[in-house]
């Protein structure tokens, strides 16, 4: 079956790109295209989908040229949703993800509005209340 360049993509495409010498990957036309791509990203800022925010599902993905020149996620909220340019705040996130099955960590930056902010930290802040309120239950037993 003939593949596509998003099939090849969507297939090899890493979040964070793996060594950029190495050679094995970059040895077939598909490892090249790849690194091509990822070179054309603009890894300074990230832009957020907080859309799933309650499931505690945030993702994040690398912005285009045209975001970096319209200033989206740097001048602008990086909410996908958002166009906020009030009170921006940059935040370093460890960003937790899985590709191929396995588990991996990056710390990226991404510049939130003060309404989008709370919804990055949302599913955190609600075990911290669960957390705290089974406290309180437990201590009005004694």
């Amino acid at each position: 079956m003939k593949q596509n360049d998003y099939d090849v993509l969507k297939r090899l495409y890493r979040f964070i790109c793996p060594d950029e010498d190495d050679e094995e990957s970059l040895g077939t036309q598909e490892g090249r295209m790849i690194k091509k791509y990822y070179d054309k990203l603009f890894k300074e800022f990230c832009l957020a989908d907080l859309s799933r925010f309650r499931e505690g599902k945030v993702g994040l993905r690398w912005r285009t040229k045209a975001e970096v020149l319209s200033g989206k996620g740097q001048l602008i909220c990086g909410n996908k949703i958002c166009s906020s340019e009030d009170s921006l705040e940059s935040l370093e996130v460890n960003f937790a993800y899985k590709e191929d099955g396995e588990r991996k960590n990056a710390l990226v930056k991404v510049v939130l509005c003060p309404l989008c902010k709370p919804k990055l930290r949302y599913q955190q802040d609600q075990e911290k209340k669960n957390l705290s309120s089974n406290r309180n239950v437990e201590s009005k037993k004694l």
